[in-house]
């Protein structure tokens, strides 16, 4: 068994690949969620199968997760906890490796939703 760098909870992750690749949300950069041309990073995805959009807006009515000079770190710094998605994706890229690979992958790599539901799916071990 190959030993995987970053470990999500299975049935969240099941649930995040499904809809990465369904084709419902449209792919942006910069941000969990772009307003104006209405796409979502990969992140943003893992936020939106659990919350209605509003959940996604911080407290000045603009929407969380954009990006912090060139730190490449996104947090959900809305007013509700978010307590559905995994602490593994919560936070910047300075506290978690996981969100400044993916980061990376969907916002310089150019990596498509399928491309990165392939990786997280050889990268990541999967926890119950």
């Amino acid at each position: 068994m190959i030993n995987k760098r970053y470990k999500l909870p299975r049935e969240f992750t099941k649930e995040w690949l499904t809809a990465l690749r369904s084709g419902k949300y449209e792919q942006t950069l910069g941000s969990l969620y772009n307003i104006k041309d209405q796409g979502y990073c990969c992140i943003g995805v893992a936020a939106r199968i659990k919350y209605p959009l509003h959940y996604l807006k911080n407290k000045n009515n603009k929407y969380a997760g954009t990006l912090q000079g060139n730190k490449k770190s996104i947090y959900f710094d809305t007013k509700y906890k978010l307590s559905k998605i995994p602490q593994e994706l919560k936070g910047g890229a300075e506290e978690s490796q996981l969100v400044k690979q993916l980061v990376d992958l969907n916002d310089d790599e150019g990596y498509s939703f399928e491309e990165i539901a392939e990786w997280i799916e050889e990268n990541v071990e999967l926890y119950d």
